[in-house]
């Protein structure tokens, strides 16, 4: 039982611990540059092979800036017997020359652009190698190691960097001893390919070196501790991370809040004069606490003059701001009524007038000569000799008289002349064989007659729509149209029809949805000639034209 449980565990954890993902887009830590690609190339005599690739870490710090040494996995920078014997096979080496096989370490540093690295030493048991550089690196950086005892706790986070300064995210179980070397253990699923990558902790801080299981049952990465110990036997020196633990400064805090107690925050609205009393409590609580950390009063010192540079003063009218604007509402609001009450009784007085004016004139006489409503009363209406009026009806509108119908008397038209209030019309006639010429007392009205010059037919309904006007509009509003269509797709003024020199016109007003002639589309704007027994379709309303 207890065995199928220590087989059982390791897995359940796996499951339930989350698998590796890359670390959240946007968040970059300033080693992004501390992993390089190294190959391993066997040579002899000119002859070289490409043995595989593998991965260090730059460690050490530099006069100038640059990096100046990598550390990697023993088993990455040396050639095994067996890859020596396939290379001098495949090169056809002889035997005597096989001891000048030796391997060369190119390490990658940008792109294609490779320099040359030897061993400095080598620990077997470590399975550690640190490497010297023939040239420095100026556009890398050197690991900060995180050197304190207690950085490693179960489950925690910590993030693997390749070269390609992708981060992936494996769960630690703890830092153990394995064979007296310090390790830290994952139950992350980490690849061999990850071997000689670094491992860092949230702050940035190197913890150690990704390589193989060392007690079979766990990946693991050679403690930072274990290394360090290694570079300073070497003269190696490296930045480490400090973690002394500073004394916490609230004198800043402390005067800042004084100074807000001071404030008086009834000068200013009440929203931002809230926020600033919170802040004050959340500063005042974050003094008296001794487990702050610098961290927290610096957040709280400048949440606290954030809330200060936010406070608006409230606008607070006085007595005399008051009255002011309440005078000059009542006056404008007597204005209003005023302009209001001008404008009815205008409307009153036009009204009365037009009554007046239509009163006037339906008391003008008929037969009996022209009335003057407005005339001088003194002056005595004329009236023509027996029979004239009813010989004036008689009159043609072509200008000749009827000789039968000749009046006895003369000077007809020096009468006419002179009837005070006569309104002439257009037309003249002549009387006499000298071509007199008088006004018709006859009005005519020639545009008051309707007189229908075609018709439309709806062919849903069979509803006639008479044309009896020069120019008639079809469309869906009573105000904008002459005939209005109840249809929805039909625009409020959609299509004019237009008569002249004897023919008809169709022109679209630049409906929406479009008019039609004959199952033709019409141009906005444009005048097209329409004959009888022509179709016609504004939208989706279908009817026929017909001349009268």
């Amino acid at each position: 039982m207890k065995k199928i449980i220590r087989f059982c565990l390791p897995l359940i954890i796996l499951l339930l611990l989350p698998p590796l993902v890359t670390k959240a887009e946007g968040e970059k830590f300033k080693n992004d540059r501390c992993v390089v690609p190294f190959d391993l190339i066997v040579s002899c005599d000119g002859e070289e092979k490409y043995l595989r690739s593998s991965y260090g870490i730059l460690v050490g710090i530099s006069d100038d800036g640059g990096a100046p040494n990598i550390i990697a996995n023993v088993k990455d920078v040396f050639a095994t017997g067996e890859e020596i014997q396939i290379f001098c096979d495949e090169k056809a080496i002889e035997e005597d020359k096989r001891d000048k096989v030796e391997a060369v370490i190119k390490v990658t540093v940008e792109k294609d652009v490779q320099i040359g690295a030897t061993i400095n030493n080598v620990s077997d048991s470590m399975n550690l190698a640190v490497l010297n550089l023939e040239k420095k690196v100026y556009n890398h950086n050197s690991v900060l190691f995180d050197l304190d005892d207690d950085n490693i706790k179960p489950a925690q986070e910590l993030y693997i960097l390749d070269n390609e300064s992708n981060y992936h995210i494996g769960y630690a179980v703890n830092e153990s001893l394995v064979n007296g070397i310090k390790y830290v253990q994952f139950d992350s699923p980490l690849d061999w390919e990850q071997r000689g990558q670094a491992v860092f902790t949230e702050n940035e801080e190197f913890v150690g070196m990704i390589q193989d299981s060392v007690d079979g049952a766990h990946k693991n990465a050679l403690s930072s501790k274990e290394i360090a110990v290694v570079l300073k036997t070497l003269g190696i020196e490296i930045d480490v991370a400090d973690h002394t633990v500073k004394p916490v400064d609230k004198q800043v805090l402390i005067a800042a809040t004084d100074m807000a107690d001071k404030l008086d925050l009834s000068l200013y609205t009440p929203e931002t004069a809230e926020a600033m009393k919170e802040q004050i409590q959340v500063a005042r609580s974050i003094i008296i606490s001794e487990e702050a950390t610098q961290e927290e009063v610096d957040a709280a010192y400048n949440n606290l003059n954030s809330a200060q540079d936010s406070l608006v003063i409230e606008e607070k009218m006085d007595t005399i701001t008051i009255v002011l604007i309440i005078v000059s509402g009542v006056l404008a609001l007597g204005i209003v009524i005023f302009v209001i009450v001008l404008i009815i009784i205008n409307k009153r007085r036009n009204k009365k007038e037009k009554e007046k004016a239509e009163l006037d004139a339906k008391r003008a006489p008929v037969s009996n000569g022209p009335y003057v409503p407005n005339g001088n009363k003194n002056k005595k209406e004329t009236t023509l000799p027996g029979g004239q009026s009813e010989y004036l009806t008689r009159v043609k509108l072509s200008g000749e008289l009827d000789k039968n119908d000749a009046p006895e008397s003369g000077g007809m038209s020096e009468k006419l002349t002179n009837l005070s209030g006569f309104a002439p019309s257009s037309k003249a006639v002549s009387f006499n064989e000298e071509d007199t010429t008088v006004l018709s007392v006859i009005e005519e009205d020639e545009h008051n007659s309707s007189k229908i010059l075609a018709h439309l037919v709806m062919l849903n309904d069979g509803k006639r729509i008479d044309i009896d006007k020069e120019l008639y509009t079809l469309g869906k509003s009573e105000q904008k149209a002459d005939f209005a269509i109840d249809n929805k797709s039909v625009s409020r003024a959609h299509l004019s029809i237009i008569y002249k020199d004897g023919k008809f016109y169709a022109k679209d007003l630049s409906s929406l949805n479009g008019s039609y002639l004959n199952n033709n589309k019409l141009n906005p704007q444009e005048e097209v000639e329409i004959k009888n027994e022509d179709s016609i379709k504004l939208a989706d309303a279908e009817m026929k034209f017909y001349v009268d």
